[in-house]
């Protein structure tokens, strides 16, 4: 499922996404760009579009939201592209017949436009009832697992109700998969696209059978997951012990 255009507007922002918009177009039809270079600028930027807004067109299976993030890039290098062509055009226009004060003006509106569409945007990203308290508790917990263990070991952490827990991945430093995460509960139920079960399965129903041989094949021996909602399962069972606790994330050694 696509992002609709204003989605994907908010996604690189109002005021990039227009002169963005706008340097692509002055790109497209520029008489003396260089054909390299403008054509791996908007094969960047339409791609990229094109992945976010129709993804089933290109056969994509990933978040379009994700893909979206990565369009700031040529946005931003094609709005200033823009902004550098209008003020040229503008200042040659200015030798003729428009006083300096008067391109000075409109620049002053474009970059008044710029930071005000700018600011709006952050403050829309920005979380006002933010928990603090709950990341430094993640970051923590991980800085503790990372000193006791080791390379021989499998972290599974919980993605869906622990905060800023990807952030336990410069804490550990081993490797791209590394810790194992149980991801959203949707991408476990989706029968048109059967994917892995054992990183629900390790915490949701750990002392099922099919848990166990996931254990055994993973090697998974650290959970950390939230407390208030996945403790019980464990503390239930004589084959954890819980190594580490704190109000928004515990930790839980599997016995050898």
């Amino acid at each position: 499922m696509g992002l609709s255009l204003t989605e994907l507007k908010f996604s690189a922002g109002e005021a990039r996404m227009i002169f963005g918009i706008l340097g692509a177009a002055l790109l497209l039809f520029a008489k003396n760009r260089s054909s390299f270079a403008g054509a791996f600028m908007l094969g960047w930027f339409f791609s990229i579009t094109l992945m976010s807004l129709r993804p089933n067109w290109l056969f994509i299976d990933i978040p379009s939201n994700r893909i979206a993030s990565y369009i700031g890039f040529p946005v931003a290098i094609l709005a200033g592209f823009a902004i550098v062509k209008i003020l040229s055009a503008i200042r040659e226009s200015g030798k003729q017949f428009m006083a300096s004060q008067v391109v000075f003006s409109i620049f002053l509106v474009l970059l008044t436009f710029i930071a005000v569409s700018g600011l709006y945007d952050n403050s829309q990203t920005l979380n006002i009832d933010g928990k603090p308290e709950s990341a430094l508790q993640t970051y923590h917990a991980s800085e503790y697992l990372a000193e006791v263990s080791d390379d021989s070991d499998m972290v599974l952490k919980d993605h869906n109700y622990l905060l800023a827990d990807s952030w336990m991945k410069l804490n550990f430093m081993r490797g791209y998969n590394y810790p194992l995460s149980r991801g959203f509960f949707k991408r476990y139920s989706d029968e048109t696209k059967p994917r892995e079960q054992c990183t629900n399965l390790m915490i949701s129903t750990p002392s099922n059978a099919d848990a166990q041989k996931c254990f055994e094949g993973t090697k998974t021996n650290f959970l950390m997951v939230n407390p208030k909602l996945d403790a019980t399962q464990f503390q239930k069972s004589k084959d954890f012990w819980q190594v580490y606790s704190a109000e928004d994330i515990a930790i839980f050694h599997k016995v050898p």
